[in-house]
């Protein structure tokens, strides 16, 4: 078995377990570099359509604030799954492994940089829409500096990782 494959299996396996099977699960997807999903690889506009299709599950566009300057078919969106079990969970996780050892391949030669277009597996008890809208104002930068910066891109999963070490398991709020 392929060392990252076997890797892979065992994250998943490891995701699936730990998810609370009572509680909805999204996959926050960041098109901003392009789709994770070959199926849905080239969209455009009108684009939620197309992404269910290609993804076959409920999709939810998180809208970034209007002063954003990037075009709707790059905000990020929330992929439903259907519970812990669901062949996406696995299919997600070795996407993001794949983006993960892409960005690592050149050890300490590398810029450090890579795509991560999925952002992370979100469980909550909230509706997708408003768990969208509580995301989306998590993003807004609100300072009172000066800042050309609108869009705070949380949405890449190593943000949302340092998040919950910061804050904890207990659930995230915005006040």
């Amino acid at each position: 078995m392929h060392e990252s494959a076997f890797t892979t299996a065992a994250s998943a396996s490891d995701l699936s377990a730990s998810m609370d099977v009572a509680l909805p699960i999204f996959v926050l997807v960041d098109p901003m570099l392009g789709e994770p999903l070959y199926r849905v690889a080239e969209v455009g506009e009108g684009t939620t359509a197309t992404r269910e299709a290609g993804w076959q599950r409920n999709i939810t566009p998180v809208q970034l604030d209007p002063s954003v300057s990037l075009p709707p078919h790059q905000h990020p969106y929330l992929v439903a799954l259907s519970g812990p079990d669901d062949p996406l969970l696995a299919e997600t996780m070795e996407l993001a492994q794949e983006e993960r050892l892409e960005a690592q391949k050149n050890g300490l030669d590398g810029d450090g940089g890579g795509a991560h277009r999925i952002g992370g597996w979100i469980q909550s008890s909230l509706h997708a829409d408003q768990l969208a809208e509580r995301l989306s104002s998590m993003f807004r930068v609100n300072t009172t500096a000066f800042t050309k910066a609108r869009y705070m891109r949380q949405v890449d999963r190593r943000v949302l990782s340092l998040l919950r070490h910061v804050v904890g398991d207990a659930p995230i709020h915005r006040t």
